[in-house]
């Protein structure tokens, strides 16, 4: 029932009396009194050795009579959903000062007592089923640590250019890279020139020479010495490269502030999710706050990236988000002519580009990642006819792992159905043939009751008396 794991125990170092009440025995019943809702009530039976381990004040012992109940019976029952709903209904206090139920609670709960050999064959049946089951649901946790795997596998394999190995033995005459980004440096200069124009131009200062061009400054260059080599019309590029210089990486608001009702909606780590953006819990920011950071404002397509705590997230900007904003824990990339959007994604979420943010590849983990490291960021650039192909190849393979995923979950929960189904049967009676000749349970319970009484008058008999006027 419990299986006592020595990696996820703590350790004290104080000295513990051999008679001390909180040593563990083989056969305790351990009960969760205090935790989250969903886990007050949680119960399971001590397999440990005698007197090596104790239990905190968030659990309460029971040690069940082994005449009257069988142990392991009476755990399985607490973990009907009934009785889970049962206890929770009686907890007391609040998510934020952790919900628990007490001693008296616990021993209000009501229990289906059949006869004791009944309960017996009961826990056996259930044991052996249940077994069955948890072998099952273990195999199924199993598969979701391997899509992510493979889901990382797919696009190492994208980033390498394997994918699309055979796609460019049959089309050899596309635009090499180092060709589309010559074209891009000299698009993204005009278009830093056109915006950086109209902004004079708004400000009252048009320019009366050409001085002002000066002022662009190009990408620095990737340094590839030491970087993979690519597949033929490949090229290395840092990030900055492939994007706008009239909208360059940038992050957002600092100090949004709180929460202002029809504001400017913006975007937070935590909205980023599975390359969406969480709409529906946006918060919004004074508008004349926002006014300040007009330079990281959004259009339809931006790229997202978180940069701080949760490094590497991705989503795109929907329609919804068009003039919105992000806080600084965001950044903004804007993919320039030629490069494509889903193409960059995969390339930013690529294990080697996860790796450079979180500072893996200079030895050091980050929580945090520079904006100006960030524009650095190696990126390997194929042709834009092969960027389609490949955001296309990701993107049909992604879409198998996520049925997978979804058939993985449907399973589970159908497990989980299941073992709620035989647990049912088992306390409604229905599992195990009942034999006439148990002994009945009103006959353990009166013996409980004549034993119990028995003890309260032997304690009562050895109390001392107390004397007259003290």
């Amino acid at each position: 029932m419990c299986r006592l794991d020595d990696s996820t125990t703590k350790q004290i170092f104080e000295s513990m009396a051999p008679e001390s009440p909180f040593w563990l025995e083989p056969g305790d019943l351990l009960i969760q009194r205090a935790n989250s809702l969903e886990h007050v009530g949680t119960a399971a039976v001590f397999n440990g050795p005698a007197k090596r381990f104790i239990y905190p004040d968030l659990m309460m012992r029971v040690r069940i009579e082994q005449t009257l109940a069988d142990t392991t019976f009476v755990a399985r029952y607490l973990s009907l959903s009934v009785v889970r709903q049962w206890l929770r209904d009686r907890a007391t206090g609040t998510a934020g000062n952790m919900p628990k139920v007490n001693g008296s609670t616990v021993r209000a709960v009501p229990i289906a007592v059949p006869p004791l050999a009944e309960q017996r064959r009961i826990v056996a049946q259930l044991e052996d089923l249940l077994t069955h089951g948890r072998r099952a649901k273990e195999a199924l946790d199993a598969i979701p640590p391997l899509l992510e795997t493979l889901r990382r596998s797919i696009l190492a394999a994208a980033l390498r250019g394997d994918l699309t190995a055979k796609w460019r033995e049959k089309h050899p005459d596309v635009e090499p890279a180092d060709r589309l980004l010559a074209r891009i440096r000299v698009e993204r200069r005009k278009k830093w020139e056109e915006a950086e124009l109209a902004r004079l131009r708004a400000k009252g200062k048009p320019p009366t020479d050409e001085r002002w061009k000066e002022k662009y400054r190009e990408p620095e260059p990737v340094d590839a010495s030491e970087l993979p080599e690519l597949p033929e019309g490949w090229a290395w590029a840092t990030i900055e490269e492939l994007t706008s210089a009239a909208r360059t990486i940038v992050y957002g608001i600092i100090k949004a502030g709180p929460d202002f009702p029809g504001g400017v909606p913006y975007v937070r780590v935590t909205e980023v999710a599975a390359g969406r953006i969480k709409l529906d819990e946006l918060p919004r920011c004074d508008p004349e706050r926002a006014k300040l950071f007009e330079r990281s404002r959004l259009a339809v397509g931006d790229l997202l990236v978180s940069k701080d705590g949760t490094i590497g997230k991705v989503a795109f900007v929907p329609p919804e988000l068009e003039g919105g904003n992000i806080n600084q824990h965001v950044l903004r990339v804007c993919p320039a002519d030629g490069v494509d959007r889903s193409f960059l994604a995969w390339m930013i979420e690529a294990p080697p580009s996860q790796a450079f943010m979180t500072g893996e590849t200079r030895g050091m983990a980050l929580q945090g990642v520079n904006v100006e490291d960030f524009r650095r960021m190696p990126i390997p650039v194929a042709s834009t006819a092969e960027q389609l192909v490949i955001a296309q190849a990701v993107q049909q393979q992604f879409d198998q792992l996520r049925r997978v995923a979804e058939q993985t979950r449907a399973g589970r929960a159908q497990a989980d159905q299941l073992e709620a189904a035989v647990l049912g049967t088992a306390f409604r009676g229905e599992l195990v043939p009942q034999d006439p000749n148990d002994e009945p349970a009103e006959v353990l319970l009166a013996r409980l009751k004549a034993t119990t009484a028995l003890a309260e008058q032997a304690g009562a008999a050895r109390a001392p008396k107390k004397r007259r006027g003290a």
